[in-house]
């Protein structure tokens, strides 16, 4: 072998010459062709390649309806007859719910606008809804409701556009059913290597076997459930029969609590109208549980994707794309969960053979130097070192770019789902150290374990409720009527007070409050009020399927993980996997504990004080003490604030006696109950705040310390001889 010596640094190396041949540069340029023309598709093309996917799951659908129809007229007649009876049948079902939506909206304006004629002129609530003029704000907010809900606008021509999508939809489900199987066929036969044919071959025959089925069966499941809900609330005369079914029908194909939520909007509905609330909830109970009964029997044995991956798959597919979404996502899950389970090793296997995969004589007897894709060859003194680059890395190039592009461009989509699984995993790694001590002690099953944790902590949240809510109403009333005696107070203080003297600050106050219902009136504070109240309603509930679902189907899951790790590579991932759930449990269950004990002082504090809303401002402080180095001092703010508000002297203690606490809990309660958690240096979880607030805000400052924690243990386990921790200078 060709060497020379580096003499500047003395040690031997070997110099090649790299040659790209032509053709090589050719492939070259298009694959870079190739990429940007599969960018520009995943970026201007998402309606059409959404299209595409909701065609997917229209043809699972019709799939068993057009061969019963092709056994009695003939294929080609029995895939026309079943596409025309979807596009029937769909457009019969959403005008169907558009009229009933639109019939509940006017019922509701017509409610509304009674409610506020019968109200007391003198009374506060009829000044308020006169002011802010609540009865025309429900109505141009109902205006065009149902065609907004079903449609997503409320003009004809949105409306001929949904119809001319479902149209294209079911046409392009139609041609699938005629030619799909043949091009997947085609598809798969391009891969080089048998073994790898024969894998992806056995993959999607599972998904068409089983993935199938489940979706039918969980749609049509779903379906009979909202019917028998529509069929209670029409024999029991409550009102929009055909809404509420077809809520839960959309509920109960969320699982563990969707069914549950589903039925609970008519139990609220029929107690408000003065039905029996015990009669709702024995029915509800026998059809939720007749439902899990037929789920568990006939939908599930064949394939059990899990609770946790069917709501991932749920959610992603709604943030996506709506209820449609929703569909093609619940699909997705059954078809990986089913292509997984069909394959007998590492599915990454699959992928690397596909991507890699050299024609199966490679290596053996026979083969000659033109065959080899790297060439190192002599011209002259020189040492050449010939590439050949194949088409596949033009096709592999092009789809990994194309689908990193995608993946960024769904996350968007999806960004506050994103926030909410972070959350969501945070509190169900803290809650998961108790549930399995729970387990080991009393020898319980999980699920019993699941649902003791869980009912202390509801039970616990109903107290806080039930306790807190009068003193929180008479505590903000009396804030609102003594603001202006606050500030005039305010004015003996030095420095600020005769800025406020100067500026009269107290009647100015007065005169605010006094114009307080105009100006909400004349604004759109209202809207984006129940606007945030509506999001956080929907993420509250979110994050809680999500914590019920990981608790109960986690387990499950990861051992389903570590069956598919190679064996080569299984003991450094369980490893790993385990560094991972110590970190992120430890630093939830360190955060947890030191929230609560800010969250309690400060509520003890203002309680002795005599500080209105102690409740609100213990729970104020308990969620920003999870923000590191500075949550503390910003969860404090509204206790002071409120104590200078008394007097200046309660003020000044709040102040004095939160600091000299907070001070305590930094250098003394912090490192004790961090110590067996990652201890990082204040200033990468400074660094680490900024860059996760920039982020994702709030949460994103939130995770900071779990991502940095699990990074470190990640390091430690992976490098073990090296020592990564970074101790500050010692002074």
């Amino acid at each position: 072998m060709h060497r020379t010596i580096d003499r500047d640094r003395g040690r031997r190396r070997v110099d090649y010459s790299v040659v790209v041949p032509l053709r090589g540069v050719v492939t070259a340029s298009v694959a870079v062709a190739a990429t940007l023309a599969a960018v520009v598709l995943v970026e201007r093309g998402g309606a059409a390649i959404f299209l595409l996917c909701l065609a997917l799951v229209a043809c699972i659908c019709l799939q068993p309806l057009a061969g019963a129809i092709a056994r009695i007229v003939g294929r080609g007649a029995g895939i026309a007859i079943s596409a025309l009876l979807g596009i029937v049948v769909t457009t019969t079902a959403l005008g169907g719910l558009a009229w009933e939506l639109d019939r509940q909206a006017s019922s509701i304006t017509d409610a509304v606008g009674a409610a506020v004629e019968d109200l007391d002129p003198d009374s506060t609530a009829a000044t308020w809804a006169e002011r802010i003029d609540v009865a025309d704000r429900v109505e141009g907010a109902l205006d065009g409701f149902a065609t907004r809900i079903v449609i997503g606008a409320d003009d004809p021509i949105a409306a001929a556009g949904v119809f001319g999508r479902i149209v294209v939809v079911f046409v392009l489900a139609g041609f699938m059913l005629a030619g799909g199987g043949s091009l997947l066929t085609a598809g798969v036969h391009l891969a080089r290597r048998t073994a790898t044919r024969a894998r992806l071959h056995a993959g999607l025959r599972a998904a068409h076997d089983r993935a199938g089925p489940f979706f039918r069966r969980t749609v049509m499941l779903s379906l009979v459930h909202g019917a028998l809900a529509a069929l209670w609330c029409a024999t029991t005369d409550l009102p929009g029969p055909i809404s509420l079914g077809a809520w839960v029908a959309v509920a109960s194909m969320v699982p563990i609590l969707g069914a549950s939520v589903g039925w609970a909007l008519i139990a609220g509905i029929a107690s408000a109208r003065g039905e029996s609330l015990w009669l709702v909830v024995l029915v509800a109970a026998v059809v939720i549980t007749a439902d899990r009964i037929v789920r568990r029997r006939y939908i599930d044995p064949r394939l059990r994707p899990g609770p946790l991956l069917t709501l991932l798959g749920l959610a992603a597919g709604a943030f996506a794309a709506g209820p449609a979404g929703a569909l093609v996502g619940l699909y997705a899950v059954a078809a990986f969960s089913a292509f997984v389970a069909a394959q007998d090793a590492s599915s990454g296997d699959v992928v690397v053979q596909l991507v890699e995969g050299q024609p199966e004589a490679w290596g053996q007897d026979g083969g000659s130097p033109e065959d080899c894709p790297v060439v190192a060859v002599a011209d002259g003194g020189e040492r050449l070192l010939r590439l050949r680059l194949s088409n596949r890395s033009a096709v592999v190039a092009a789809v990994l770019v194309a689908g990193a592009w995608a993946s960024f461009r769904l996350g968007q989509q999806i960004a506050p789902l994103i926030i909410w699984i972070a959350v969501a995993t945070l509190i169900t790694f803290g809650l998961d150290r108790p549930i399995a001590a729970l387990c080991v002690r009393t020898k319980a099953p999980r699920w019993a374990a699941v649902a003791a944790v869980l009912s202390a902590s509801a039970v616990a949240l109903g107290v806080l409720a039930v306790f807190a809510g009068p003193s929180v109403a008479d505590s903000a009333g009396s804030i609102v009527g003594d603001a202006p005696e606050t500030v005039e107070s305010l004015e003996s203080l030095p420095l600020v007070g005769d800025v406020l003297r100067e500026r009269d600050a107290s009647a100015e106050v007065e005169q605010w409050l006094t114009d307080l219902p105009d100006r909400v009136g004349d604004s759109a504070a209202v809207g984006r009020v129940a606007k945030a109240a509506g999001d956080g309603l929907l993420g509250a509930g979110l994050i809680i399927s999500l914590v019920v679902a990981a608790l109960l189907d986690g387990p499950r899951l990861v051992r389903a993980l570590d069956r598919r790790v190679p064996v080569s590579r299984r003991r450094e991932v369980r490893h790993l996997g385990s560094a991972t759930y110590r970190t992120i449990s430890r630093v939830a269950a360190a955060a947890a504990l030191v929230a609560t004990l800010n969250g309690t002082v400060v509520m003890t504090l203002a309680l002795v004080l005599g500080i209105p809303l102690a409740v609100v401002l213990g729970v104020w402080a308990a969620g920003w003490n999870f923000v590191p180095q500075v949550g503390g001092f910003i969860g404090a703010l509204p206790l002071v604030a409120l104590g200078f508000g008394q007097s200046p002297a309660i003020g000044s203690i709040a102040l004095v006696t939160f600091v000299g606490y907070q001070t305590f809990e930094n250098h003394v309660i912090q490192p004790i109950v961090g110590s067996r958690a990652v201890d990082l240096p204040p200033l990468v979880m400074m660094i680490g705040v900024l860059i996760g607030g920039a982020l994702a805000g709030f949460v994103g400052a939130l995770m900071a310390g779990p991502t940095l924690g699990v990074a470190k243990a990640a390091l430690d386990e992976l490098r073990p001889e090296a020592v990564t921790r970074i101790d500050p200078p010692s002074t």
